[in-house]
């Protein structure tokens, strides 16, 4: 990841392995060295470990994904003349944290999650927020968010727009379909 400053304006340059180099805005940098994001690099973005893969895929993990989901939430947003800066910031950075709550293993260690918890990795999410650095990062780089508008974005229920990120067809999907078609070259990509 590198920062840089064009026209005035801060941007990250990340290099992704399915979209090349992209940039996004420069609070995504802050709250990507987060200890609730650091730790997505070490989740597989698929439910089971690489090794289980019988051809041998290496699959990305849920940080190149969320770092993806936060690109593809960056072109949504500055297609639509609707949105304010605070709002497209408020979707990038949900977009960017809507993996933040996944436990190992993903949906399949979901049902252990909600046993012991009482929430899925979405709602889980709260937990990892909720008074925390990663929620005063979000708070200080004019986000407009906090970890209840985060929450309400990533789950769905902050209306229309959150819908960019959960939805049926949406930016999480969209990376994750094109990030599985790359990583195990299946034609389509």
């Amino acid at each position: 990841m590198l920062l840089c400053l064009l026209d005035k304006e801060a941007l990250l340059i990340y290099t992704d392995p399915l979209y090349g180099m992209v940039e996004l805005p420069d609070f995504v940098a802050e709250i990507a060295h987060t200890t609730q994001m650091r730790r997505l690099r070490g989740i597989t973005q698929d439910a089971l470990p690489n090794v289980f893969f019988p051809t041998g895929a290496s699959f990305p993990s849920r940080f190149q994904h969320s770092m993806g989901v936060a690109y593809l939430a960056t072109i949504a947003t500055s297609q639509n003349p609707q949105l304010s800066g605070v709002q497209q910031n408020l979707i990038i950075a949900s977009a960017l944290l809507h993996d933040v709550g996944n436990p190992p293993f993903s949906h399949l260690a979901e049902p252990f999650l909600r046993e012991i918890t009482g929430h899925d990795g979405e709602s889980f999410a709260r937990n990892m927020l909720v008074n925390s650095s990663l929620e005063t990062t979000c708070r200080g780089f004019g986000c407009g968010a906090d970890s209840k508008s985060i929450i309400s974005m990533i789950t769905g229920a902050c209306g229309l727009f959150s819908h960019i990120i959960h939805g049926s067809l949406d930016v999480d999907n969209l990376d994750n379909v094109a990030r599985y078609l790359h990583t195990t070259g299946m034609p389509g990509m």
